[in-house]
Formats: C-alpha cells, structure tokens, sequence
C-alpha cells in the first residue's frame, strides 16, 4: 500500500503545472515569455490566413469579372473601386495603355516599346503588393 501512495504522489508532482509551480523564477519568466510569443505568432498566423483568403476570394471575383468583360475600358471602373492586388496591376497596365496612345496621337505605336512599358507598370504594382503583404 505504501508504494502506490509514493507512486500517485510522484505522479502529482511530475505534471506540467506542479513542475512550473517549483521551478525558479527565471524559469517561470521564460515560460511566460514563450506563452506570450505562441499567442503572438498564432495571432499573426490567423490573420495572415484570413487575409490571404479573402484576397484569394477577390482575386477570382476579379478574374470572372475580367473574363466576362466584353472590353476592357468596361472593366476599368469596377477595378478602380476595387482594393486588391489584381485590379491594382490591372489598373496599373491600363493607366500607362491609356497613357501610351494618348502621347501617340497621329504617329505609329512602338509596339515593343508599348509591351515593356506595360510589363514595367504591372510589375511595379505587383511588387509594390508583395512588399505590402509581406
């Protein structure tokens, strides 16, 4: 009988919290701080999750409205009301599109020239979001 009262007794003080309960301050102290960066990072998780979903969730919005378009003037105003990283570099391509006939009024297109702005544009609006997300 003496040796199961040793054994439970062993057993309550090797649990988690009678552990933590004796240990040194200092202990006490970096358990803290490890508690407080789990919920911390668990945190930044969830909402990094929850932002990328709904940013997935407009991005395919964005792409039936992109594809159903007859044109792509008629898209410009949804996608300037818009806040997301596809109608950003959307907008991005069509503002120096615009912008490139415009100045070239009465003469020929450079049509490379044309292509690199473009790809110049939409590639700044991407890294910008992908600085912004990151």
């Amino acid at each position: 009988m003496m040796q199961a009262d040793i054994a439970i007794k062993t057993a309550a003080e090797l649990s988690p919290f009678a552990l933590f309960m004796q240990a040194d301050i200092v202990v006490k102290a970096v358990m803290f701080g490890l508690l407080l960066a789990s919920v911390w990072s668990w945190a930044i998780i969830l909402e990094r999750s929850r932002r990328l979903s709904r940013l997935n969730g407009e991005a395919a919005k964005f792409e039936d409205w992109f594809w159903k378009a007859k044109d792509l003037d008629s898209l410009y105003e949804p996608a300037s009301r818009a806040d997301h990283p596809s109608a950003r570099a959307f907008l991005a391509g069509m503002n120096e599109w615009r912008r490139s006939l415009s100045a070239k009024t009465g003469r020929s297109i450079d049509r490379e020239g044309l292509r690199g702005r473009l790809a110049s544009a939409i590639n700044v609006a991407i890294g910008r979001d992908i600085d912004e997300l990151s």
